[in-house]
């Protein structure tokens, strides 16, 4: 047997597993055994427990913080100091033990400070054992002029007033820079302190340096501030998509109806922006494609929650993969496949489609063309349709030349005959030079048009013969007029005369009915 001695170093608390192997060189005794072991470990956090927010030169003051214990061991030997104004003083905690889980006040009294101005509260620690601790600055005291002074010795008392920055902060840290994606939003928060011997009236912040439509400022409403009190404020910035990135300086300006004082920040927009390097493509109806490529973040802030998704197209027509990509750091790209399963019956056509890139930082979208070519059985479909239009051409071309060799007016159908044969040596180069979308659509255009000039043809030619049946039946009537009033006057006259014409009247209008007939069979 043997004793093994174990020393831990370093304060990483937790439970930790130690494994011991024992074993005989020649193997034949080989034993592992396994002990938990837990690290306990003091930790000390200290915040500022009482202190005055504003004294006056040389006005003596106290100090106190709260000092608590969050580890899981006795912080022993803790000694507390605290600084101000250049001037250290150890605290009523001196060698104490702060339990796990409890926590001390430590006192240091007499401070007084010499000079104006927001001086800074420090903690230190001294000889402190089996604890972790932070130490540093805890909080800040604005110290004022005692009287109004008057420096001059006329009797003028001269007013001192002074503006105090005491923080500005994004998402609870202290910062001079601000960074905004483009399309972003982010609130910065602002507190000034008046540490001038007057009330300032009517105060309120200005920004320049940006355009106001990007922001807003929270209160709008003027505030008075007195001596030695604080204001705060919210900036709330909106950038739009297409803001410039780049870095922009900010004057920020706490105004008074007495007094004004600035102080700079620096904006930095951040580009976002991604390459999708999808190209056009091509599928034939009944016939499936796969086709790989990438997206790529090249702008200056990591895209979370992307959803990706193609429109314009039924989704029944493509597989997209992956359709959703956690996170997307700056200057990676991650690849996507793309599946189209086109059917024989979709028709052959240019469809615009849309990729879209939906993140939590901003939306993106790509168009690309899907151009439906024709199988080998629809481009035999669009040759004899070619045909098709050839023969009726041909059979309405022989039509107008008869109707014209009637005497017929077709000059009009004569120069939309020539429109349509300029169509179709059109239609024949698409179908050489295999732009078989084009050609349909030229297809299903020139046999609507030949359809309405053969409609045309039959209501020129059925119109001349309207006018000649009209002026017929006009003769007719003008005739008929005729006879009747002859036959009236003879009807006054001697019955001598009366018989001998009735009997010649009869010819006479038995000869005059036999031309109307002719002349409507003629018509």
């Amino acid at each position: 047997s043997s004793l093994l001695t174990w020393t831990l170093k370093g304060n990483n608390r937790g439970t930790y597993i130690i494994n011991v192997t024992a074993y005989s060189s020649d193997g034949k005794f080989n034993k592992s055994v396994s002990k938990q072991v837990i690290i306990k470990y003091g930790d000390l956090v200290v915040d500022l427990y009482s202190a005055p927010s504003s004294k006056e030169v040389n006005q003596s003051f106290d100090l106190s913080v709260k000092v608590e214990n969050n580890g899981t061991w006795n912080a022993s030997n803790v000694t507390v100091k605290i600084e101000v104004c250049d001037t250290i003083k150890t605290t009523d905690c001196s060698k104490v033990t702060i339990s796990p889980g409890s926590y001390k006040i430590c006192e240091a009294t007499g401070f007084s400070c010499s000079s104006t101005g927001i001086e800074s509260i420090y903690v230190w620690f001294d000889s402190v054992k089996d604890a972790t601790y932070d130490e540093g600055k805890v909080g800040e005291i604005a110290i004022t002029s005692s009287s109004p002074q008057d420096p001059d010795g006329d009797g003028n008392q001269e007013t001192n007033y002074d503006i105090y920055f005491e923080s500005i902060e994004v998402d609870g840290k202290e910062t001079t820079t601000v960074n905004i994606l483009q399309s972003g939003k982010k609130t910065l928060n602002i507190t000034v302190r008046n540490i001038g011997d007057v009330t300032l009236n009517d105060c309120y912040l200005s920004i320049s340096g940006i355009n106001s439509s990007y922001y807003s400022i929270t209160p709008t409403k003027k505030r008075d501030m007195g001596v030695g009190n604080e204001l705060s404020f919210e900036i709330y910035f909106s950038i739009p998509d297409d803001f410039k990135p780049g870095n922009y300086t900010l004057l920020i300006k706490l105004v008074s109806n007495e007094y004004e004082e600035g102080t700079t920040i620096y904006l930095k927009i951040l580009k976002v922006d991604v390459k999708i390097n999808l190209t056009n493509i091509e599928v034939v109806q009944g016939s499936q494609k796969k086709i790989e490529f990438y997206l790529e973040n090249i702008g200056e802030a990591t895209l979370h929650n992307i959803k990706l998704n193609l429109t314009g197209i039924s989704s029944e027509y493509y597989i997209l993969s992956p359709t959703k990509v956690t996170s997307l750091a700056e200057n990676k790209k991650t690849y996507i496949s793309l599946e189209f399963n086109i059917p024989e019956t979709e028709s052959i056509d240019y469809k615009e489609l849309t990729f879209n890139v939906i993140s939590d930082e901003k939306n993106f979208s790509k168009k690309i063309n899907l151009t439906v070519l024709p199988s080998e059985e629809e481009k035999t479909n669009i040759n004899n349709s070619y045909y098709k239009l050839i023969k009726e051409f041909e059979n309405l071309t022989k039509s107008i030349k008869e109707a014209k060799a009637q005497g017929k007016n077709v000059s009009s159908l004569e120069n939309r005959l020539n429109e349509i044969n300029e169509s179709l040596d059109m239609l024949k180069e698409y179908i050489d030079q295999g732009k078989y979308i084009e050609a349909k659509e030229l297809i299903n255009s020139l046999s609507s048009d030949i359809q309405s000039l053969y409609q045309n043809l039959q209501v020129e030619v059925k119109s001349e013969s309207s006018i000649i049946l009209v002026v017929a039946i006009a003769l007719i009537i003008v005739i008929l007029s005729i006879i009747l009033l002859y036959t009236f006057i003879i009807s006054k006259r001697e019955p001598t005369i009366k018989s001998v014409y009735k009997f010649k009247k009869k010819n006479r209008l038995h000869e005059i009915l036999n031309s109307i007939r002719n002349l409507f069979v003629k018509t």
